[in-house]
């Protein structure tokens, strides 16, 4: 028997149950729920505590015992290890006045949704769905009651719940969704991960807390959010603090903190750029992973950090920069020129900032394309640089002498 045919059994039970006993049962009467789905309404006449029977030491030595008037001169002793969770229900005045009800009652579905609405008004929960069911007894496609047990119709034309309905899909209930296992993993890792960064920022902004003893690489990603904003920058915070955050990413081998170095190599201090390219120099792992980091550098449309990155390629002697490098050797950039007020008579033109885009010739790009190649009397000549690279990198020519 399934789960849910049990389900909708014990609920049937409830219901006719309470609508046989209604003519019998004394006033004011319990009604009790045993897990085996039998339901007995009654008069509780005594309760006392009494020993049981525990030779495997797993079950409790004791348990609460009532004795309850079913009828007149008929009792029975109901345990309290005998009953659902929360299975005795005490008496009280809804009831009774349900129980009168149902007992007048005609079985019909007009009749049962007039005991619906009763038992919903009057908070008697467990009853409501005893009737639902009872109606679709009566009425098999009954929308309303269809709806009232959140029933859906599958696509075979039969009716199920939707809780059946995503089990059936293999979705599982978390947190108020039905999600696949798999999401649940993943929502679950995330949480995990989430408290992992909380608890090392947590030690990260204690002044008195010692990082250099964590060993955990989401470390890294935490102290690269100190040291790098949203925008690609280094953040403001005292270069001190930088040199030691980039001192402990020299230790923490990952992507994160390679790119929070090759940003601080471009940082506006030199003694930040310094310690960050220090670090660098020392391992090929974070010297790779800094790299692109620092060639989008010669991009930037302010030209100090064009020259902080090509300052920083060459001491890393980036043969991988060559021709990023060639082309930065020089750039265009916008900048604001203050006017002045002039005054002739035929107009007047008011001073006050205006753009124009100058020309750099970048040196520290030049000197790394030196460093790296030993070409250094290229100069500034792209054109020449370029056909130098092409040389070094073209394909060999076949000979297309025929052999005579």
């Amino acid at each position: 028997m399934s789960k849910n045919h049990r389900r909708h059994q014990f609920a049937r039970t409830l219901l006719f149950g309470a609508c046989a006993l209604a003519c019998q049962t004394p006033l004011h009467a319990d009604q009790f729920l045993f897990k085996d789905g039998r339901v007995i309404t009654g008069k509780v006449v005594s309760q006392k505590t009494i020993q049981i029977a525990n030779p495997d030491r797993k079950s409790a030595p004791t348990d609460e015992e009532m004795i309850v008037e079913i009828e007149s001169d008929v009792q029975v002793a109901i345990r309290k290890s005998e009953l659902k969770v929360n299975g005795h229900i005490p008496a009280d005045n809804r009831r009774e006045e349900y129980a009168l009800r149902a007992a007048k009652a005609k079985d019909t579905v007009e009749s049962q949704f007039e005991l619906l609405e009763f038992c919903a008004k009057n908070s008697l929960a467990d009853l409501v769905e005893a009737h639902y069911l009872r109606i679709l007894d009566l009425d098999a496609d009954n929308a309303r009651a269809r709806s009232g047990i959140k029933h859906v119709s599958n696509n075979t034309g039969t009716w199920e719940r939707v809780e059946d309905r995503m089990r059936r899909l293999g979705k599982s209930y978390v947190k108020g969704k039905w999600v696949y296992p798999e999401l649940v993993q993943e929502n679950e890792q995330q949480e995990e991960y989430d408290k992992r960064r909380k608890e090392l920022l947590k030690e990260l902004n204690n002044k008195q807390k010692d990082i250099s003893t964590i060993d955990d690489p989401l470390l890294a990603e935490v102290i690269a959010d100190k040291l790098v904003d949203k925008t690609g920058n280094t953040t403001k915070i005292q270069d001190q603090l930088k040199i030691y955050y980039i001192a402990q990413l020299g230790r923490l081998e990952n992507p994160y903190a390679g790119r929070a170095l090759g940003i601080c190599a471009m940082d506006n201090n030199p003694p930040v750029r310094n310690a960050a390219l220090d670090v660098l120099s020392k391992s090929e792992k974070l010297r790779m992973a800094s790299l692109g980091y620092l060639i989008t550098g010669l991009k930037s449309p302010d030209n100090d950090r064009v020259n902080f990155a090509g300052y920083a390629l060459g001491k890393l002697e980036a043969s991988e920069a060559i021709l990023p490098l060639i082309i930065a050797l020089v750039t265009k950039h916008t900048t604001q020129v203050q006017q002045n007020n002039t005054y002739n008579p035929d107009a007047f033109t008011a001073g006050g900032p205006k753009t124009q885009t100058v020309e750099a010739k970048n040196e520290q790009v030049r000197n790394a394309l030196a460093q790296i190649t030993g070409q250094g009397a290229l100069g500034y000549d792209r054109a020449a640089w370029i056909a130098w690279y092409a040389r070094i990198h073209a394909k060999p020519v076949d000979d297309l002498r025929r052999d005579l």
